[in-house]
């Protein structure tokens, strides 16, 4: 201090910042320059726009090595104390296909506050003299950087110097300023003031939403004391306003007093709570790339933290699999605050048959589905079968014909497998042979009776017994009767009752021999043999009326009532039936005297009656038939191959009755013995029994052949009638529609089940196409049998017919039109598969040319335009053409003002001619009228072609009239 005065100081320091990079470079920094104060935190992004391979910082303190798979990455010291550290932030990428490394530099300046700012005079203590010179002295100590430091000096409110630094050490220097002064008696008690000097404040702060500038240590000094102010965008701001993270910014910190005024610019963040911007579910595909970005926003950027489902902290992969999938817990974390977001990834994946194997039985009547085939995906695939390339639905009960090869496809969006499944369809037994063999004793038999099933059955003999056998090659009366089949396999058992018959021919006779009677005696020669078929009987003896042949139950009697003379002689038997016969002659002797006839003998006749005589029963239904005798019998009863009745007397009825009729060859018949006249006599009645069976299946089908049927090409339709009875009585009827259009009958005798089938020949045209064919089997068996006749239909079996396309109109058409018109053309046509279209002409556009029906021609130049159409699929194709006159359009408006003009031109001259003839014939001109005189005329006027006394006078000059 000198003479009272305070010499003070003042010193300023102004920064700036520059940001440097290349235009093309992707890589941004927020923000891109930064001043910090020496020991403050300082934290900067580096954000990269699309895909690189690598990001990081290099910096001589907290580096960031190189990441992949993030966006942007953060350059963080909590403490900067090293002035030199030069953060840069570099990425890897590739740039048409060439790889490429850009970086940006980070404009960092760290700054630092000079310890102490002190005046002096150098070399002097004491009073300062007048007029003498003394030298004052600023020293600023500890202050970087340098080059941005001021020093001002001031006399009272005057500047009376200021000093600047170009040293561009960036490290804490000591400098100082001085000033020459001169004092004089007027300085004596002067002060050196100094201007307001901001002694604190950050030019980087962050303070927490809702807090408002006043939370920030910015201070100033001066004297006098300054005024300090908030600016924002060169508009002042109340340092009490809450701030919101749309606040962060730049602000300008400014002191002022009347000395002047300092400007400190500081660069303001907001710091919030993170909050989550994404969704809560993800779709991704498996083994790709995926653009999976969760992110949170939040002042400091808030650091992301993935948990699984089970709590586990992770990193998520850049390529994903199907077992990433599931839910996820995500945790974003700041200074502020923390925040949780539950996030959903789906892994998308390609179908993948889990389960199916590649040869499989199913039952018959199970579907498809039944099969253990499982395919999975993401999103879950759509499963389909298909046999010979057309899809199969499978939920269809399968039949015994539907084996074979199938393919079972899973279909997703990302793809689709197939998997070839060969498929056979197990049924249980069937047999498929009649009930009923006929053999011959002691001969090689061919009898086969098999049973049809998958897989293919046992077959087991049993006999009448139960016991298990084995029939041998050759076959003797004793192996005759009814056996029990039992097919067998893996979905069941059936049961067959088959009869056998040996055959053998009659054998010799046992109880025919010599008799000799009295005269008029009776006596009765009996004819016995074994054989099967049942041997025929024949006698030959002498003639005579009182000889009767009575056949029955295998034997033949010959009675003779009343012997005479005429009966002596030798009785031949003859056995025979189709393997063989047999005969054997007695002798025959009457003894004893001729006695008269007796005339009041009648001829026999058999008093049996059947009700009914004739019955129709269903094969198992139970039947009952009444056999009735008028008068006296010896005894009656019912032959039978089943449920048989003895021979009864004192009865006059007798009931043969069955249950449950299952025998197909019964052959009942009633039989009588009689005493007429003293003459024994026997005679039978045959049921007339039809035993009859509705078939267990019609069904109807192709004949080798499966798919769509081409018009014009025959095709065979089989209808398969499985175990019907008795066939001779079938009729099976063919039907179109509703339309009958052929039937079949049978000629077999056959009474015991049998399979048949029956075929139409069909060749189909385009009307067939869709139409339904259908089989009935009828058993029509006559009056006494079921009433309507019982009758089971197939199926109806529809029939898709391909035929070639033609045009529903074939015929070319011509249109005339003018320039500005359009015509719609109509190529319809018919066909299966549908026709496609083409047109073929010069003014087609790519529209017209698309597969269409009905087109519209374009608007055409004058001529003769053809548009061809064809209409076409794989059997053939049809065209016609569409011509197309175009006349043209004559514009008259020229033509009709040419005639106007003309017109116009002609009356023109005409008016002109004829004013110029009458102009000269009235001497038309200019008058003075001033001097006229009633009396006399001084020119003719044109009146109307009347005279007129107006005295009128030619002037000698044009000139106005007065």
């Amino acid at each position: 201090m000198c003479g009272g005065a305070f010499i003070r100081g003042f010193l300023g320091l102004l920064f700036f910042g520059v940001r440097v990079g290349a235009e093309d470079c992707p890589i941004q920094l927020h923000p891109p320059s930064v001043v910090v104060r020496h020991g403050d935190p300082v934290s900067v992004n580096c954000t990269v726009s699309g895909d690189h391979k690598g990001i990081g910082w290099e910096a001589s303190v907290a580096a960031v090595p190189m990441v992949t798979g993030v966006q942007f990455v953060i350059w963080r010291s909590e403490h900067l104390t090293d002035w030199n550290t030069g953060p840069r932030c570099y990425g890897n990428f590739v740039i048409n296909e060439q790889y490429a490394q850009c970086q940006e530099k980070l404009q960092l300046i760290v700054y630092k506050t000079p310890d102490s700012v002190s005046i002096s005079v150098v070399n002097h203590t004491g009073p300062m003299v007048e007029g003498e010179q003394y030298q004052l002295q600023c020293e600023i100590q500890n202050i970087a950087p340098v080059r941005y430091l001021t020093v001002k000096w001031y006399k009272g409110e005057t500047l009376e110097n200021q000093t600047s630094y170009e040293d561009l050490t960036k490290t804490p220097v000591t400098v100082s300023s001085t000033l020459l002064i001169t004092p004089t008696s007027t300085d004596d008690g002067a002060q050196y003031s100094y201007e307001p000097r901001i002694t604190k404040c950050l030019n980087r702060v962050e303070l927490r939403e809702g807090e408002p500038l006043d939370s920030i240590s910015c201070q100033a000094k001066g004297n006098p004391l300054p005024i300090v102010t908030w600016y924002r965008d060169q508009s002042e701001f109340s340092s009490s306003t809450p701030l919101t993270r749309r606040d962060a910014g730049q602000y300008v910190f400014t002191a002022t007093n009347r000395l002047g005024r300092i400007l400190q610019a500081v660069n303001l963040t907001v710091g919030y709570r993170p909050t989550f911007n994404c969704n809560h579910t993800y779709e991704v595909t498996e083994n790709e790339n995926h653009n999976l970005t969760c992110t949170a926003e939040g002042y400091p950027v808030p650091a992301i933290t993935w948990f699984n489902e089970q709590g586990v902290e992770l990193e998520l992969p850049a390529h994903l699999t199907r077992r990433h999938a599931g839910q996820y817990t995500l945790v974003a974390n700041n200074t502020y605050g923390t925040e949780r977001h539950t996030l959903e990834i789906e892994v998308l994946y390609e179908p993948r048959i889990t389960e199916c194997l590649n040869r499989v039985e199913l039952r018959e009547g199970e579907p498809l589905d039944s099969i253990s085939c499982r395919a999975k995906g993401n999103p879950l695939p759509i499963v389909t079968w298909y046999r010979d390339q057309s899809e199969f639905s499978s939920s269809t009960p399968l039949t015994r014909r539907d084996t074979g090869q199938y393919v079972f496809t899973a279909t997703n969006r990302l793809g689709r497998i197939l998997q070839a499944v060969n498929l056979t369809v197990g049924y249980r037994p069937t047999f498929n042979c009649n009930h009923t063999y006929e053999v011959t004793e002691n001969e090689n038999h061919t009898l086969t009776c098999t049973a049809e099933g998958y897989p293919v059955p046992a077959i087991t003999w049993f006999n009448e017994q139960g016991v298990e056998l084995e029939l041998p090659a050759h076959l003797t009366r004793r192996h005759a009767g009814q056996y029990t089949l039992v097919a067998n396999n893996t979905y069941g058992t059936e049961r067959h009752t088959l009869e056998i018959e040996v055959l053998y021919p009659p054998s010799v006779f046992v109880e025919l021999k010599d008799h000799e009677v009295d005269l008029g005696m009776e006596v009765g020669l009996m004819c016995s043999s074994q054989g099967n078929p049942r041997p025929v009987y024949n006698w030959m003896y002498p003639a005579a009326d009182n000889v009767q042949e009575h056949t029955g139950a295998g034997v033949s009697l010959l009675s003779i009532s009343h012997t005479s003379k005429e009966n002596n002689g030798n009785y031949s038997c003859f056995a025979w039936n189709k393997l063989g016969n047999v005969s054997e002659t007695v002798r025959l002797t009457v003894r004893g005297e001729e006695k008269s006839p007796d005339p009041t003998r009648d001829v026999f006749k058999c008093p049996i009656q059947l009700d009914p005589p004739s019955v129709v029963v269903r094969h198992g239904d139970p039947v009952s038939v009444n056999c009735t005798v008028s008068g006296d019998h010896k005894g009656i009863g019912w032959e039978a191959s089943v449920a048989p009745v003895a021979m009864v007397t004192g009865v006059q009825f007798v009931t043969w009755r069955s249950a449950h009729l299952t025998d197909w060859n019964t052959g009942p018949r009633c039989y009588g013995n009689f005493v007429t006249n003293g003459k024994y006599d026997q005679c039978q009645e045959k049921l007339q029994l039809i035993v009859y069976k509705t078939p267990d299946s019609v069904s109807i089908s192709v004949v080798n052949h499966t798919g769509p049927m081409v018009e014009g090409e025959q095709y065979q339709l089989q209808c398969e009638i499985q175990n019907i009875a008795p066939v001779q009585y079938l009729t099976v009827k063919w039907y179109k529609g509703e339309t009958l259009e052929n039937q079949t009958s049978y000629e077999d005798l056959t009474k015991t089940p049998v399979t048949v089938s029956s075929t139409l020949l069909i060749t189909p045209n385009s009307t067939d196409d869709g139409a339904q064919y259908s089989c009935v089997a009828e058993l029509e068996l006559g009056s006494e049998g079921p009433q309507p006749p019982p009758e089971d239909k197939s199926e109806p079996l529809s029939i898709n017919v391909h035929y070639a396309a033609t045009l529903s109109s074939p015929h070319d058409e011509t249109f005339e039109l003018t320039e500005e018109q359009g015509v719609p053309l109509n190529c319809h046509a018919q066909g299966n598969p549908p026709p496609e279209y083409s047109w073929s002409s010069s003014p087609l556009n790519q529209m017209e040319k698309a597969n269409q029906t009905l087109i519209t021609s374009a608007y055409l130049s004058a001529g003769i335009h053809v548009y061809t159409c064809t209409a076409s699929n794989y059997l053939g194709e049809q065209s016609k053409n569409f011509t197309i006159k175009i006349i043209p359009i004559v514009d008259y408006l020229p033509l009709i003002a040419g005639i106007v003009a003309i017109a116009v031109v002609l009356i023109s001259v005409a008016f002109i001619f004829i004013y110029s003839i009458y102009y000269k014939n009235t001497k038309m001109g200019q008058y003075n009228l001033r001097k006229g005189r009633a009396s006399a005329q001084n020119g003719d006027v044109a009146q109307n072609g009347r005279g007129n006394t107006l005295p009128m006078k030619k002037l000698t000059k044009p000139g106005m009239c007065v």
